[in-house]
C-alpha cells in the first residue's frame, strides 16, 4: 500500500509551517500527522502481504480466507489516510510561496524517486514474471501511471502537488487570475488524458495524467479535518472513533464474505475500493482517533532554538520519515514472501506465517530505509 506512502506525505509529520515557508519564526508540530503516516504504512504492508488470501477463495481454508479478509478490510483506509495527511499539511492557509519555489521543492523530493523506482520496478516486474524487457516498456508504463502496482500513488501525489498552490488560494479566497490558471491546468490535463486514451485505445482506466483527480476530495478533506474543532472531549471522541472504525471494518468484511458466497470472486474486493463509503469512514475515524489520542500539538518557538540532532526529534516524526521508503521498497520482500511460502500443515500455521511476514517486512524495510537515508545520494530515493 502507497502507502506508502505514502513523497506521499513526506511533510505530514513535520511542522505545519516549515522555516522556509513560515511568515513567522514559529511553527506547529502536530503529533497525529506523524502517526497517521506510521499507521498507514503498517496497513499498506499488511494488506499487500495478506490480501492474496482473499483472491484464493475456494483454494485456501475458511480460516485462512477469513484472516486475509479481515486484514484486507482493516487495511484499505491506508492510502486515503496518506493523502489526507498530505492535504492537512500542504493546504494550510498563510503559506505564501511562489509557484517556482513550491514546484521546485516538490519536484526535487518526488521526481527522482518516481523516475528511479519506476525504472527499477519495470525491470523487476519483467524479471520476476519471465517476460522480455524492451525499452518501450518504460515509456508505456510511465504514461499508464503504473510501472508497478503500488507506484500509482506517486502519480497521485504528483498531480495533487501540481494543484496545491491553487487549492491554497481557493481556501484563502483566490484572486481571479489564479482561478483562470487552475482552470487552464485542469482543461490541459484533461486534454492530454483524452489524447493519450485515443492514441492508445485505452478504456476508462486512469493513467499518469488522471490518477490524482479522484483523490482531490481526500486531499481537501485532510485540511478540513485538521481545522475542525474536536466535537467533544478527547476521551469520548477516541471511543466513538474507535467503535466506528471497528464497526465499519466488520461490516465491510461481512459484506465481502456474503458477496463471495453469492458470486465467488466475480466482484473481487469491490467493497474495499478506496473511494467507497467504508474505507472513507474508516479513514476519517482513524484521524479523529489519533487526534483524540495524541492531540493537535502546539506552536514551537524556533527563535532561540539551536540546530537539533535527529535523535531529539519526536519518535513519531522519526518513524514517519521512514514511511515513504517503506512504501516504495516493500513489494520486493512481499513478492519473495509469497513465492517462497512453505506448505502449511494447518490454517493456523499459515496465519502465523503471514503475521510474522508483516512484522519482518516492516522491520527489514525500516532498517534498509534508515540506512539509505544516511547515504548522501541514496537518501534522495526514499
Amino acid at each position: 500500500m502507497a502507502s506508502s506512502a505514502q513523497a506521499a506525505a513526506t511533510e505530514a509529520g513535520a511542522a505545519a509551517e516549515t522555516p522556509s515557508e513560515a511568515p513567522s519564526r514559529s511553527r506547529r508540530y502536530v503529533p497525529w500527522l506523524s502517526w497517521v503516516r506510521v499507521v498507514s504504512a503498517i496497513a499498506v504492508v499488511s494488506g499487500h502481504v495478506c490480501t492474496h488470501l482473499v483472491w484464493e477463495w475456494g483454494k485456501v481454508s475458511d480460516r485462512e480466507w477469513h484472516f486475509g479478509n479481515l486484514v484486507a478490510a482493516t487495511s484499505r483506509f491506508s492510502v486515503p489516510l496518506f493523502v489526507m495527511a498530505s492535504g492537512a499539511v500542504l493546504l494550510q492557509s498563510g503559506r505564501a510561496q511562489s509557484l517556482r519555489a513550491f514546484y521546485g521543492r516538490r519536484a526535487s523530493r518526488l521526481a527522482i524517486p518516481l523516475l528511479v523506482w519506476s525504472c527499477f520496478y519495470v525491470w523487476f516486474g519483467r524479471l520476476t514474471t519471465g517476460q522480455e524487457l524492451v525499452w518501450t516498456d518504460f515509456t508505456k508504463l510511465l504514461l499508464l501511471g503504473r510501472p508497478y502496482y503500488h507506484l500509482y500513488f506517486l502519480f497521485v501525489i504528483m498531480g495533487l502537488y501540481l494543484f496545491t498552490p491553487f487549492l491554497r488560494m481557493f481556501i484563502d479566497a483566490a484572486p481571479r487570475k489564479y482561478v483562470v490558471v487552475v482552470t487552464a491546468l485542469a482543461v490541459g490535463l484533461a486534454f492530454v488524458d483524452k489524447l493519450h486514451r485515443s492514441l492508445t485505445g485505452l478504456g476508462v482506466d486512469p493513467n499518469a495524467f488522471s490518477y490524482f483527480v479522484p483523490w482531490i476530495g481526500y486531499y481537501l478533506l485532510g485540511y478540513v479535518l485538521l481545522t475542525t474543532p474536536m466535537p467533544a472531549n478527547r476521551r469520548r471522541v477516541a471511543w466513538i472513533a474507535a467503535a466506528t472504525f471497528v464497526g465499519v471494518m466488520l461490516a465491510n468484511a461481512m459484506g465481502n464474505w456474503v458477496m463471495h458466497i453469492a458470486f465467488g470472486n466475480r466482484y473481487g474486493l469491490m467493497l474495499y475500493h478506496h473511494h467507497l463509503l467504508g474505507p472513507m469512514i474508516m479513514a476519517i475515524s482513524a484521524v479523529f482517533f489519533l487526534r483524540a489520542l495524541l492531540g493537535d500539538g502546539g506552536p514551537v518557538d524556533r527563535s532561540n532554538e539551536r540546530p537539533a540532532s535527529r535523535a531529539k526529534r519526536p519518535v513519531g516524526q522519526r518513524l514517519a520519515d521512514l514511511t515513504l521508503g517503506i512504501y516504495l521498497i516493500h513489494p520486493i520482500p512481499v513478492l519473495f514472501v509469497r513465492d517462497y511460502q512453505p506448505r502449511f500443515s494447518s490454517p493456523w500455521s499459515s496465519i502465523a506465517y503471514h503475521s510474522g511476514a508483516i512484522i519482518a517486512i516492516l522491520a527489514v524495510c525500516a532498517a534498509v530505509v534508515w540506512l539509505l537515508r544516511r547515504i548522501p545520494y541514496a537518501r534522495r530515493l526514499v
